[in-house]
């Protein structure tokens, strides 16, 4: 679901295996955003990663306007926010794993991280799992990159 779509974003959740009470949680995160920025966000990504076990984790909800990006962490007892302008502040992109991706075909064996940098800081790290990782790559290509290629 990479856009943000009033009437979508509940399925998209649901079809990541997200149960009521985190779907209730990244809906209240929705509402502080629009609050705080007087809009809705343009573009939704839930990190789901797969730890060595299999299960899926939900670890952070990130929402995207334009070079704005908003983080809120998912299961973290403090819920911390992590607000910054990424146009300022990305001049690398590292994706050191990606099994079972290739641009345009994503399975459910895949996993991809995608990492952040200025310079050697990484200021962001994503994970994604199974048919998630093509809602990565999309918000890759649609904020990141031409941050870095423009």
């Amino acid at each position: 679901m990479p856009a943000y779509d009033e009437t979508r974003w509940v399925g998209y959740l649901e079809g990541l295996g997200m149960g009521r009470f985190l779907i209730d949680q990244v809906r209240g995160h929705i509402g502080e955003y629009r609050i705080a920025f007087g809009s809705s966000p343009e573009y939704i990504f839930v990190e789901n990663p797969v730890d060595p076990l299999g299960k899926v984790e939900f670890t952070n909800l990130v929402l995207l306007s334009g070079t704005t990006y908003i983080e809120f962490a998912l299961n973290q007892p403090s819920n911390s926010i992590t607000i910054f302008n990424f146009s300022k502040e990305i001049n690398r992109i590292v994706m050191p794993v990606m099994q079972q991706v290739a641009f345009g075909e994503i399975t459910e064996g895949s996993r991809l991280t995608v990492q952040l940098l200025n310079n050697l800081e990484i200021i962001a790290f994503f994970m994604a799992a199974g048919a998630n990782c093509e809602d990565l790559m999309e918000m890759v290509r649609r904020y990141f990159i031409p941050a870095i290629a423009g």
